[in-house]
Formats: C-alpha cells, sequence, structure tokens
C-alpha cells in the first residue's frame, strides 16, 4: 500500500494556480525573474530548508537558482494557509523568513479571501495590512503589480 501526505484541498489548488498565473504575468513574462509553486525545495539560509507554496526569485536579487533548489533568501515568498497551518505560517514561518531576509511575504487566507501583507524591517516581518475585494496589495518588490486581491480567489 502506498501512503502519501494529503494533497492541499481544491480551493488551495485553487487559489495557488491563479497566484501563480499573476505573479507569473507579471515577474517572469516581465523579465523582473522567475516565479516557482509547490514542490520546490528553497534553501534561504544555511541548514534551512523550506517548501513554500509559491517563490518569487528577482533577477536583482541574492538567491541563485540551481537544478535542485534556490539557494539564498528569495525576494517573495506567499503561503496559502489552512485551518491547520494558519497559526505556524503566521508564527514560526514568518520569523524563519524574516531571519533569513526574504524581503516580503503573503499569506493567503482562502476562508476570509483576504492576503495579508509582511515586509522585511530590520530582520522582522512588519505587517503591513490585510487586504481584500478591489485593493491591491503594495508590493515593495514587484515592480507593475496591478492584481485586484479577489482576483486571486477566482
Amino acid at each position: 500500500m502506498l501512503r502519501m501526505t494529503p494533497a492541499p484541498d481544491i480551493a488551495h489548488q485553487s487559489i495557488s494556480g491563479l497566484v501563480f498565473y499573476y505573479l507569473l504575468q507579471t515577474v517572469q513574462l516581465g523579465g523582473q525573474g522567475r516565479v516557482f509553486a509547490a514542490p520546490v525545495d528553497v534553501e534561504p539560509g544555511p541548514a534551512t530548508i523550506v517548501q513554500p507554496d509559491i517563490v518569487v526569485v528577482l533577477v536583482t536579487g541574492v538567491a541563485q537558482i540551481t537544478e535542485q533548489r534556490t539557494v539564498g533568501p528569495p525576494d517573495l515568498i506567499v503561503e496559502i494557509v489552512s485551518p491547520g497551518t494558519a497559526s505556524y505560517d503566521r508564527g514560526e514561518k514568518r520569523d524563519t523568513y524574516a531571519a533569513v531576509g526574504i524581503r516580503e511575504y503573503w499569506i493567503v487566507d482562502p476562508g476570509s479571501h483576504t492576503v495579508e501583507l509582511l515586509i522585511l524591517d530590520d530582520a522582522q516581518h512588519r505587517f503591513v495590512h490585510v487586504y481584500r475585494g478591489q485593493a491591491i496589495l503594495p508590493s515593495t518588490v514587484i515592480v507593475g503589480w496591478s492584481v485586484a486581491t479577489e482576483q486571486l480567489f477566482g
């Protein structure tokens, strides 16, 4: 019998696809860098390997893309929360991502159709705001980002 960890639910997969699609259009097709969707290994710092939902590595950033993973802190990480991971995403992951220098962190909440924007400020992620509806996240790393938050939820 084959045993595997269950895949994320359909809503998570749908939202991940939409966030990836819009970031791909703005970042990768816009020549700003590369966008990766899970599963992808990220080694943002020594002895730290994570698998975020979505990773953005800009050409102006410090992360390097190898055949196996990205090495160094990506410019943006997106996590899509579920009831079982919400506190982990907003606590331990947030602190880990800040400690290794990830400049921007989006926490996408399928239940409330919101996106929390956190930016790196003095080795900590500072909460900026929760965005919903027609609001556009004022990304500090993605030039030209102009997608209404509700579009990320389908």
